[in-house]
């Protein structure tokens, strides 16, 4: 992963503090994306090693909020008596 402008191992405590960090996003409604980079390889390399050595750079957190009047579509679609 990288950190602090250089590339650390990704190890057992590195992957609790994003895990956190998607949870803590995730509980205040934002959309989790995480991004990596690593480098382009061989052109003969197989296409299965694209999600290999890849580094992480951070997670980034998207809001999408409901476009008005949306809940009352949904509440029309449901139909009466339909739990939310």
């Amino acid at each position: 992963m990288r950190a602090g402008g250089e590339s650390r191992p990704f190890d057992d405590a590195g992957r609790a503090r994003v895990l956190a960090q998607v949870d803590r996003l995730s509980a205040a409604a934002y959309r989790t994306l995480a991004m990596a980079r690593r480098r382009l390889g061989d052109a003969e390399e197989p296409a299965e090693a694209a999600e290999e050595g890849l580094e992480l750079l951070g997670v980034v957190g998207l809001i999408d909020p409901p476009r008005p009047g949306r809940s009352e579509r949904w509440r029309r679609l449901r139909g009466p008596g339909c739990a939310s």
